[in-house]
C-alpha cells in the first residue's frame, strides 16, 4: 500500500467551442481601423472630456434644482405670512363689531329694562283696580272658551280696553299733578287736565298752558291749565 502511487487530482473537463463558420469584419471596418490616427492617450483625453461633460451638465441640472426649490420655500413663506396677516386683521374687524355690538345690546337691554319697570307700575297700579282685573279675568276666561272664535270675545277686549284706558289716564293725571306742583308751587291750582289730539293753541291770558307727552304707546297730547 505505501508504495502505490498516489492518484493524480481530477480536474474539470474543458470545452472548446468552435464556430462552424469564420467571423469576418467588412472591408470598411478594416481600413477605418487602419486609416485612423487615434492613439490610446487621445482616447483617453477624449473620454475624459466627455466624462467632464457629462459631470458639468449634471452639476448645471442640480443647480437649477436647487434654485426651483428655495423659490418655492421663499413662495411658501411669503403666503404663510400673509395668511397669518389676515387672521389679526379680520380679528381686530371682528374685535370691534364685538364691542359696538355689546353697546348696542347694552342700549337695547336698558330700553327693555326701562319698558318693563314702567309696565311694572302700571301692573301695580291695574292690580288694585277691581274693575280692570275683572275684566282682564273675563277676556281670559272668554279666550279660553272660544279659542276657535276669538271675534266672540269683541266686548270683554273693549271693557278691558275702556278700563286699561281709564287706568292710564288717572296715573298720567296724578303724575302731571305732582310735577306740576313741584315745579310751579302749592300755590298754583290745577284747573283743567284734558287730552288733546291736535297740538294746543297759544296760552290763554287767564292762566298757564303745559302741554305733556306721556309715557303711553300712543303718546297721546295732555293740556294743563293752571290759574292763581
Amino acid at each position: 500500500m505505501g508504495s502505490s502511487p498516489s492518484k493524480p487530482a481530477s480536474t474539470a473537463p474543458s470545452h472548446v467551442w468552435q464556430s462552424e463558420t469564420p467571423v469576418r469584419f467588412s472591408q470598411e471596418l478594416v481600413d477605418s481601423l487602419q486609416s485612423s490616427t487615434e492613439t490610446d492617450s487621445t482616447r483617453a483625453n477624449t473620454l475624459e472630456l466627455h466624462v467632464q461633460a457629462r459631470v458639468a451638465e449634471e452639476l448645471k441640472r442640480l443647480q437649477a434644482r436647487e434654485e426651483s426649490t428655495l423659490a418655492a420655500l421663499l413662495e411658501a413663506e411669503k403666503n404663510e405670512s400673509a395668511t397669518n396677516a389676515a387672521p389679526s386683521a379680520e380679528s381686530s374687524a371682528g374685535d370691534t363689531l364685538r364691542s359696538l355690538g355689546r353697546e348696542s345690546v347694552a342700549k337695547d337691554v336698558a330700553k327693555l329694562r326701562e319698558r318693563l319697570e314702567q309696565r311694572k307700575k302700571m301692573r301695580e297700579v291695574g292690580e288694585l283696580d277691581e274693575e280692570v282685573d275683572k275684566a282682564r279675568g273675563e277676556v281670559v276666561r272668554c279666550l279660553r272658551g272660544n279659542d276657535t272664535r276669538p271675534l266672540d270675545c269683541w266686548r270683554e277686549v273693549k271693557a278691558f280696553r275702556e278700563g286699561v284706558a281709564r287706568l292710564e289716564g288717572g296715573w298720567v293725571e296724578k303724575v302731571t299733578k305732582s310735577w306740576w306742583r313741584g315745579h310751579v308751587g302749592k300755590s298754583s291750582k290745577i284747573a283743567s287736565i284734558e287730552f288733546k289730539d291736535q297740538h294746543p293753541l297759544a296760552p290763554a291770558s287767564s292762566g298757564h298752558l303745559w302741554t305733556y307727552f306721556g309715557p303711553l304707546t300712543s303718546e297721546p297730547r295732555l293740556e294743563v291749565m293752571c290759574s292763581g
